[in-house]
């Protein structure tokens, strides 16, 4: 019997992820930060193929499929059980513009004939270092073929030199497992008890383990069985190579692709995540993939998430403020408290100009605006800004989020039914961390926790938007003892050409006192704090995207 799998592993599904980054309003975003010419420059309605390769479940190309129902979409994976659960999914939400296909990219890539089209956007999220050499050069050539001159790539994957201190534990995790029995899923539980015990008595190159995200203790077993998936896909496949970013580059350039920038739009402030010291000693080199991979050493990330075009269009610093100018934000969290330092998507600490940003949240607070209206109000208040600034500060630390052109009836419709399926899908069998929610304002996918998908289900359901009902809906599908003394999911979301600079409201925080913990509270009284938090604040901004119908005057 031959084995399919080709080293990659196949008898445990990948648990499914929301990977906002990956949508094309973002990606055409992000290249105009850049400087580059995006695939459709804000404001166009014209319709556009996608195609998220290595798809997974399909989670996030079915709701960016919901909130853009004029496209064609496709989902494209090699594993069987991903594209039937997609399309079981794909058929309750009625996404007639998604396809999905269970394929070998190699295959597909060297097919005489296919009934794929060229793509304006491709997306990969981490499968690029998870796979054999082969499969790698079988993606580079699947790009060369059905990517559109003028097409953006979104390419997430393992990188170095942030993975160095995981590697000898992912060495041992795969060798180890490879000579256990059963599921994979057993196979590097067995290996992970394995190295502990050999840390234990002195082993060198484990302090990985220590990881809590990587490695969390005390989960509910039904998350940790589901957490087995990632550890089993992320360690114990034969093609794991985390790559540094010049090499993916040079990989990318024989399909003519070059690098455009990050869809992490705050990572496009040249030196944002260096230290002062640091960013001095790389001014010298100049910027690309060889600036981009010295950063790499100072930040230490483990993952990029890099855009690539395939035939790069420079434009101009005037023309990329002119584009910047018509994009509307709206908000999808509340106005940040002002002594805000840390924020989850950077590794410095800063807190927003609140001469500059008060006077932005405010015209925010009252609607959806546009980065023109935006830059006049904080010039109103005596300080001058770019539409670029605004966008990677309100968009890259997830406060606002742009809206590229109209929104359609069918739209709203669209996102509707498929956020209606998700909630009311909810740990109903699964039990999981992050939701798919599509947004018609903003034409995109939006992560949702726990708390806030089971509100929304609520609302769905028809529950008033009060306190003690949305909160008892809650608690009995979590199927929680109200008087129990237990943590909750948290209650929070959702010429040459010109390179950004840093952002010149961004001030550096001092403070490094870290915030005492939560006091414990009974269940009951938490769901309750947190869905009132949530009528006050994220109610009307979930209005306001069409995640739910506007209220009606009377």
């Amino acid at each position: 019997m031959s084995d399919w799998t080709g080293g990659y592993v196949a008898d445990i599904e990948y648990l499914p992820g929301v990977f906002e980054g990956q949508g094309p309003g973002n990606l055409d975003l992000a290249c105009i930060m850049a400087g580059i010419e995006p695939v459709r420059r804000p404001g166009s309605n014209a319709p556009f193929t996608y195609c998220d390769l290595g798809c997974g479940q399909a989670s996030t190309v079915s709701a960016l499929a919901a909130a853009n129902p004029d496209a064609q979409f496709w989902g494209i994976d090699f594993m069987p059980a991903h594209i039937a659960r997609a399309e079981a999914f794909r058929r309750e939400a009625g996404l007639d513009n998604l396809t999905l296909i269970e394929a070998d990219v190699v295959a597909l890539a060297g097919a005489a004939e296919t009934d794929l089209p060229r793509f304006d956007y491709i997306a990969l999220h981490g499968l690029y270092t998870w796979v054999s050499e082969e499969v790698r050069a079988g993606i580079v050539a699947f790009l060369d073929r059905f990517l559109k001159p003028g097409g953006a790539a979104y390419i997430g994957y393992n990188v170095m030199p942030g993975w160095t201190t995981v590697a000898p534990l992912q060495k041992l995790l795969f060798e180890y497992g490879a000579t256990r029995q059963g599921p994979s899923g057993v196979r590097v539980t067995e290996a992970i008890d394995f190295a502990r015990q050999m840390k234990a008595v002195g082993a060198e190159g484990l302090d990985a383990l220590d990881s809590q995200r990587m490695f969390p203790t005390g989960m509910p077993p039904e998350l940790e069985q589901r957490h087995l998936g990632y550890l089993a896909h992320e360690f114990l496949n034969t093609g794991w190579r985390p790559r540094f970013h010049i090499d993916v580059a040079r990989d990318l350039s024989a399909a003519k692709m070059e690098f455009a920038g990050s869809a992490q739009l705050l990572d496009n402030f040249a030196g944002i995540n260096l230290s002062d010291e640091a960013e001095k000693m790389l001014a010298m080199v100049p910027a690309g993939p060889l600036r981009e991979t010295f950063e790499d050493y100072f930040t230490g990330r483990r993952f990029r998430r890099d855009i690539f075009v395939r035939g790069r269009r420079n434009i101009l610093a005037e023309t990329r403020e002119a584009m910047l100018a018509d994009v509307i934000l709206a908000l999808v969290n509340a106005r940040p408290d002002p002594d805000q330092s840390e924020w989850p998507q950077l590794s410095t600490r800063f807190t927003l100009n609140r001469q500059t940003y008060d006077p932005v949240f405010d015209r925010l607070e009252q609607g959806p605006a546009s980065i023109g209206e935006l830059c006049a109000a904080a010039q109103g208040a005596g300080r001058r800004t770019t539409g670029n600034e605004l966008l990677g500060m309100l968009a890259g630390l997830d406060l606002a989020l742009p809206v590229l052109h109209d929104v359609a009836g069918s739209v709203v419709e669209s996102c509707w039914r498929h956020n209606r399926v998700v909630t009311q899908a909810a740990y109903r069998s699964v039990r999981s961390t992050r939701f798919p929610i599509a947004a018609p304002v903003g034409h995109t996918v939006l992560a949702f926790n726990a708390l806030q998908t089971l509100i929304l289900d609520g609302l769905f359901s028809g529950i008033p938007a009060e306190v003690d009902g949305l909160s008892a809906h809650v608690i009995a599908r979590l199927k929680l003892d109200p008087d129990a003394v237990q943590q909750l999911p948290e209650a929070g979301a959702p010429g040459e050409s010109p390179q950004p600079s840093p952002a010149p409201d961004a001030q550096a925080a001092t403070d490094d006192t870290p915030a005492p913990p939560p006091e414990p509270r009974r269940v009951g009284e938490a769901v309750r704090s947190s869905t009132t938090d949530f009528l006050e604040y994220q109610l009307p901004i979930w209005r306001q995207l069409g995640i739910l119908p506007p209220i009606k005057p009377e």
